[in-house]
C-alpha cells in the first residue's frame, strides 16, 4: 500500500480525528478509492494464505456495504478468498447468480442435535429429563428458540406453568424480560432504544440511576441478554440477538418510546458537542422517533449531506425523503419553508447521478411558490439556474430554459451573490441550444471562474458543455481541446466520474469529426470502469453511431434502439432526440428510409415545439433524404429549411452535410452544375473543419455525376 495515497481514505473511514480528509475532490472518488483500497487489502491478504470472510445475516446490510460486497466479488476472480454469508430468506444478493457462487438452505436442527442444545444449557440434572421432549417439540429445529427456552426454564421456578406460556421466538423472549425487576428490565428497555449495540456512555447519559449501570448490566450479561464488547471509548454491549432488541423496545408504550428516543439524541447532542456531524444518521433517526420533528428534518439533511459525500446515493435520498415527510407535519412557518426547500435542492447532483433528472425537476417545480414566498434570494437565484438546467435535459422549450438562467443573473447580481456566477453560466451553457456562439461564450465564463478559484469539478463541467456545443458547430480540435483539458481534471482530482465523462466526451467528438475506431476506443475505456447508468446510456448512445460510422451498421442500430428506449423511460429528452437523429442515419446508412423517416420526423415535431433549433435542422436534413425518391418537392423543401436553420446557428458541419444532400436532388432534376458547385462548396467546409470522413463521401457523389455525364 502507498502511505501517503491509502492511509488517507482508511484514517477517514474510520472517523479518526485530526487525520484529515483524502485529497480527492468528490464523495465517488473517495468511494471508489477506499472500495479499491479495501480489494487490495483483501487480495494482498489472501496472497499470505486463504482468506475466509464470514458475514453474518447479509440481510441487514446498508446498500453501501452491498455495493462494496459487490465489488470485491467481480474485481477478485482467481484470489483466495472465501465468502461464506448467512441471510433471510427473502434476500438476494446480487451476486448469487455467478458462476463461482452458490446457496445452501440452512435445514432445522435434528431431533438429536436440538436435545445437544437443551442439555448443553441446562445445568440442572432435574430438569433436562424433564423437559427436554418438551422444548425440543416446541423450538422445531431453532437453535435460537432452543437457547431461549432453555434458558427460560433455567430461570423458571415452576417449571411446569411457566413452560405452556410462550408459543413463538418472541413470546419466550419477553417471558424472560418480564420475569426481571423491574429497574433491571427498563434498563433493558432504554437500551433496546438506543439500538443493537450501545455503550456504557451513551446510557449512563439517559439512564436515571447512574451508581446502577455497572450492576445490571452485568446482571443482563450474566443472564444471556447482552454482552460486552471492548472499545476505544469505554465499554460497548450489544444484544446478543436482534429478536432480543426487537421484542424489548416492543414492550413499551409509544409515548415512552418516543420519549426515550427524545432523550438519547439530546445525550448524543451534549456527548458529541461540535461534531454532531459524526452521528448525524443516530440523531436523525431517534428525533424522527420523539416529538422533536424539526431536529429531526435538520439531522436528516446533514445524514444526507453526509451520505452523499460517501457517495452513497440512494442512502442519501431516503434522508432527504425522511427530511421532506417530517416536514409535512410541521407548522409552515418561514423556518421550516427554508428546510423544505434545503431538502429538495441538495438532491439535484443525487437525481442527476441516477438519471433522475425529470423526476428532481417536478420536485423543484413543486416548492417554487415556496422559494418565490421566501426572501432568501440565494436560494432563488439557485432554483432558477436549476430549473434552467434542468428544463433543456428533460424536454422543456429552450426560452424557457434560458429564462430561468437569465433571472437566475439578475437576482445573483442584484443580491451580489457572485459565488454564483459560474453555476449559472455553466447551466446557461447547456441551455443555449438555440444560439451556439453564445453557448461557447457562457461556457468560457464559467470555465474562467472556476479555473480562477480551482474548482475543477465544475470547470470539468463546464468543459463539458463546451464540448457538446463545439461539436455542435463542427469545430472538432476545440471539442477535443475541451475534452483532454477535461481529462485532465478527472485525473487530477481522482475522480471516476470525471474520468468516465472526458473518454466518452472525447470519443463523441472523434465519431463525429469522422474518426469512428477512435472513438469507440474511447467509448470502451469509459465502459470499462463501470460508468453509472446515465453515463453509461451516454457512452453507449456515442458506441452506437460510431459501430454505424465504422460500417457495423447493424450492430449499432441494436445499440442506439436500447439507448433511445433508456432515455426515453428516463425522461431525458434531450438525449432521446440525438440518440434518435443518429439511429434515423444508421437505418439510412443501409437504405432503410421507411425506418428512418418516422424517427425523423418524430424528432422534428417535438423539437419545433421545444425550440432545439439545431435538432430541428437536422431532422429536416434526414426528411429530406427519405422523400427524396417519391417526393422530390417536398424534400427540396425540407432540404431547404435544414439549410437556413443550420446556417443561422452556425451548425458548419451539419450545413455542409445538408449540401450534399441537396447536391443529389439537384443532380436527379438533371442540373448537374449546380450539383457540382454545392458539392465543392461542402467539400471546402469540411476540408477546414478538418471532418475526415465526409471529404471522401462527397468524391462519392463526385464520381456519380462524373459517371452519368
Amino acid at each position: 500500500m502507498d502511505p501517503d495515497e491509502d492511509s488517507p481514505v482508511l484514517l477517514h473511514l474510520l472517523g479518526i480525528r485530526g487525520a484529515g480528509a483524502p485529497a480527492l475532490s468528490s464523495p465517488e472518488a473517495v468511494k471508489a478509492k477506499t472500495f479499491e483500497v479495501f480489494r487490495r487489502l483483501w487480495i494482498n491478504s489472501s496472497q499470505r494464505r486463504p482468506l475466509v470472510m464470514v458475514l453474518e445475516d447479509l440481510h441487514w446490510v446498508n446498500h453501501t456495504s452491498e455495493e462494496l460486497l459487490g465489488f470485491l466479488v467481480e474485481n477478485s476472480l482467481g484470489a483466495r478468498i472465501l465468502i461464506l454469508a448467512t441471510y433471510r430468506p427473502g434476500y438476494r444478493p446480487p451476486w448469487i447468480d455467478k458462476s463461482y457462487a452458490g446457496q445452501a438452505p440452512l435445514q432445522p436442527l435434528s431431533r438429536d442435535d436440538s436435545l445437544q442444545v437443551v442439555r448443553s444449557m441446562l445445568s440442572a440434572e432435574r430438569l433436562v429429563d424433564l423437559v427436554s421432549e418438551e422444548i425440543v417439540a416446541k423450538a422445531d429445529g431453532n437453535p435460537f428458540f432452543l437457547e431461549q427456552l432453555a434458558l427460560h426454564v433455567g430461570e423458571a421456578r415452576d417449571v411446569r406453568s411457566d413452560l405452556l406460556v410462550p408459543e413463538s421466538i418472541h413470546d419466550v423472549v419477553m417471558a424472560r424480560i418480564d420475569r426481571l425487576p423491574d429497574e433491571t428490565k427498563e434498563l433493558l428497555q432504554t437500551a433496546a432504544v438506543i439500538g443493537r449495540e450501545f455503550s456504557t456512555r451513551l446510557l449512563g447519559a439517559v439512564w436515571k440511576d447512574p451508581e446502577t449501570l455497572e450492576n445490571r448490566l452485568r446482571e443482563l450479561s450474566r443472564l444471556e441478554f447482552i454482552f460486552e464488547r471492548a472499545a476505544t471509548e469505554g465499554s460497548t454491549y450489544v444484544f446478543r440477538h436482534a429478536l432480543t432488541q426487537e421484542a424489548a423496545y416492543g414492550s413499551l408504550l409509544e409515548r415512552h418510546r418516543r420519549t426515550y428516543h427524545g432523550a438519547v439524541g439530546n445525550a448524543l447532542e451534549e456527548l458529541y458537542s461540535g461534531r454532531t456531524e459524526e452521528v448525524a444518521d443516530l440523531l436523525a433517526l431517534h428525533f424522527r422517533r420523539s416529538d422533536e420533528a424539526e431536529k429531526a428534518v435538520d439531522y436528516a439533511i446533514l445524514a444526507g449531506e453526509r451520505a452523499q459525500r460517501r457517495w452513497a446515493n440512494n442512502q442519501a435520498l431516503s434522508y432527504f425523503s425522511d427530511a421532506l415527510r417530517l416536514l409535512g407535519g410541521t407548522p409552515a412557518t418561514k423556518a421550516n419553508r427554508l428546510r423544505r426547500i434545503d431538502a429538495v435542492m441538495r438532491q439535484g447532483e443525487l437525481k442527476l447521478a441516477l438519471g433522475r433528472h425529470a423526476e428532481h425537476l417536478g420536485a423543484l417545480k413543486e416548492i417554487r411558490s415556496i422559494v418565490e414566498e421566501t426572501d432568501d434570494s440565494h436560494s432563488q437565484a439557485a432554483w432558477h439556474y436549476w430549473a434552467g438546467f434542468l428544463e433543456i435535459l428533460t424536454g422543456g422549450e429552450a426560452a424557457v430554459a434560458i429564462a430561468h438562467c437569465h433571472r437566475a443573473e439578475e437576482i445573483a447580481s442584484a443580491a451580489e451573490f457572485h459565488e454564483l456566477d459560474g453555476f449559472i453560466a455553466s447551466c446557461l451553457a447547456q441551455s443555449y441550444i438555440v444560439e451556439l456562439r453564445a453557448g461557447i461564450e457562457a461556457g468560457e465564463r464559467a470555465l474562467s471562474i472556476f479555473e480562477a478559484s480551482r474548482n475543477l469539478w465544475w470547470a470539468s463541467r463546464a468543459l463539458w458543455h463546451l464540448s457538446s456545443a463545439s461539436n455542435c458547430l463542427g469545430e472538432w480540435e476545440a471539442s477535443l481541446a475541451y475534452c483532454r483539458r477535461a481529462l485532465e481534471y478527472g485525473t487530477v482530482l481522482n475522480d471516476l466520474r470525471h474520468k468516465i465523462n472526458g473518454l466518452w466526451r472525447t470519443g463523441c467528438a472523434a465519431v463525429q469529426q469522422g474518426d469512428a475506431d477512435r472513438g469507440l476506443q474511447y467509448c470502451k475505456d469509459a465502459l470499462a470502469l463501470a460508468p453509472i447508468p446515465f453515463d453509461a446510456a451516454a457512452a453507449r448512445m456515442v458506441r452506437g453511431y460510431g459501430l454505424i460510422k465504422a460500417g457495423q451498421v447493424e450492430a449499432g442500430i441494436a445499440e442506439l434502439r436500447e439507448v433511445v428506449a433508456w432515455f426515453e423511460s428516463s425522461r431525458l429528452s434531450h438525449l432521446r432526440l440525438l440518440a434518435t437523429l443518429w439511429l434515423a442515419e444508421g437505418h439510412l446508412a443501409r437504405g432503410d428510409r421507411a425506418s428512418a423517416r418516422p424517427l425523423a420526423e418524430d424528432v422534428l415535431s417535438v423539437t419545433q415545439s421545444q425550440g432545439y433549433v439545431h435538432f430541428e435542422g437536422i431532422a429536416h436534413r434526414l426528411i429530406s433524404e427519405c422523400l427524396a425518391g417519391e417526393a422530390p418537392l417536398d424534400a427540396a423543401e425540407h432540404v431547404e429549411a435544414a439549410l437556413c436553420i443550420l446556417d443561422r446557428t452556425g451548425a458548419r458541419n451539419d450545413f455542409a452535410k445538408t449540401l450534399v444532400t441537396k447536391a443529389k436532388l439537384r443532380h436527379a432534376e438533371g442540373n448537374d452544375r449546380i450539383s457540382r458547385q454545392l458539392l465543392d462548396r461542402a467539400y471546402a467546409i469540411f476540408q477546414k473543419l478538418g471532418t475526415r470522413d465526409e471529404p471522401a463521401r462527397v468524391k462519392t457523389v463526385l464520381e456519380e455525376l462524373r459517371h452519368d455525364a
